[in-house]
């Protein structure tokens, strides 16, 4: 969504506080049960296509947004409520297919054109299963001289890191399938005062729209922080990529990893901080993954301080929703920070500038992907939380 500015010379500040991410492919491709099925096609008939039907293997019910990758072309595509989706099938050779969702062990898939009547009757049906918390134990960052984490938390972290990867990797996918515009939401209370005397706080609101391809800038590493004239700066807020980005991971350690609450109901926390060999400022936080789901909740962040650029101290947190099944973005972010240290010891006091930042609507410009299922509470007379709508975040607080 943005980075934060402090306008030189004018005592303007205006913070851009969601950052995109990359992703590298996450998870081990054994545990997939794949089948041709000689079934109904869920989709009307088009020739030169395959219909490609995705579902648990547990509960045999359909997987919506499942992601489909074709090697050949590239291209990918995601399974709507029914579980379905349909592929293009080449002119001869072999369809070399990826079926994928979070959350499950993906699958790869060979299929011969020759072997396929082509006429849009072929049917493929696919069963993913889950993915244990317990993975092997391999190598996590790319990082060097991090942390050696505890034994027992290796195969957690590991699991959390995957599903973060892969889950950036599936919003950059959902952002190409259903381009949108997003609006937003930007409070700035800034304190002010004369002399000695402090005055009430400046309060500014305003509406910012963005496209989803500009929503959010991409990790540079070294670049986070950027000065300019008259002390001024801006800095890159983490976004929904930059977790999964290979760069940021190339320059940060993973400093441990938690899992509380009730099995199958647990919340995964995996905390994160720059590497011994990165000398400027950078992102240190918290990272909240809802175990049952794989889905990304919460990130807590803190900028690593610099004397020569930037704020004194910078943190604040994101909170994430699901727009579509199992699809995330951002739903609100709330940040503060202050320009100078205390001295002498005394307290940090209170931020020179908080800023909150949350999602209005959402508009889809090529197609409306699938809708979050209501929760209890929308049939309990809530309205539903539809991929146009978002829901006022809880009141920010920030340390």
């Amino acid at each position: 969504m943005t980075t934060m500015h402090r306008a030189a010379g004018h005592g303007k500040c205006d913070t851009n506080l969601w950052h995109r991410w990359r992703v590298l492919v996450a998870l081990p491709a054994a545990l997939a049960l794949l089948t041709m099925a000689a079934v109904a096609s869920p989709l009307a008939a088009q020739p030169g296509t395959l219909v490609v039907l995705v579902r648990t293997a547990s509960e045999r019910e359909p997987l919506v947004n499942a992601e489909i990758i074709d090697g050949t072309r590239g291209t990918r595509t995601f399974t709507r409520e029914n579980g379905a989706a349909r592929v293009r099938l080449p002119a001869r050779g072999a369809l070399e297919l990826r079926i994928r969702q979070l959350g499950f062990a993906f699958s790869d898939r060979t299929i011969e054109r020759a072997s396929l009547r082509g006429d849009g009757s072929d049917t493929l049906l696919v069963e993913l299963k889950r993915v244990a918390l317990s993975l092997p134990t391999v190598a996590i960052t790319e990082a060097r001289d991090c942390p050696v984490l505890p034994r027992e938390q290796t195969p957690l972290a590991f699991w959390a890191l995957s599903q973060l990867r892969e889950g950036a990797e599936r919003y950059a996918s959902f952002r190409e399938a259903y381009p949108f515009r997003v609006r937003t939401e930007r409070r700035t209370s800034k304190k002010q005062s004369t002399g000695r005397r402090l005055r009430p706080p400046r309060e500014t609101r305003a509406d910012e729209r963005a496209d989803s391809d500009r929503w959010g800038d991409r990790y540079r590493p070294g670049d986070v922080v950027r000065t300019g004239t008259w002390g001024g700066f801006s800095a890159q807020i983490l976004f929904v990529e930059t977790l999964g980005d290979p760069a940021f991971w190339a320059h940060h350690c993973i400093t441990g990893v938690t899992s509380s609450g009730e099995p199958g109901r647990a919340l995964v926390q995996l905390s994160f901080a720059p590497g011994p060999a990165v000398r400027w400022p950078d992102w240190r936080g918290r990272v909240t993954l809802d175990s049952a789901s794989s889905v990304l909740q919460r990130v807590d962040f803190a900028l690593t301080s610099d004397p020569r650029m930037g704020p004194a101290r910078l943190e604040g947190f994101s909170t994430f929703r699901e727009v579509s099944p199992l699809i995330v973005m951002p739903d609100s972010t709330a940040a503060a920070w202050w320009y100078e240290r205390p001295t002498d010891g005394a307290a940090w006091g209170e931020a020179d500038v908080v800023q909150l930042v949350r999602v209005l609507g959402v508009d889809y410009r090529r197609g409306t992907p699938p809708e979050q299922p209501r929760t209890p509470a929308d049939s309990a007379g809530a309205p539903p939380r539809t991929p146009a709508t978002a829901p006022a975040p809880a009141r920010a607080t920030v340390p």
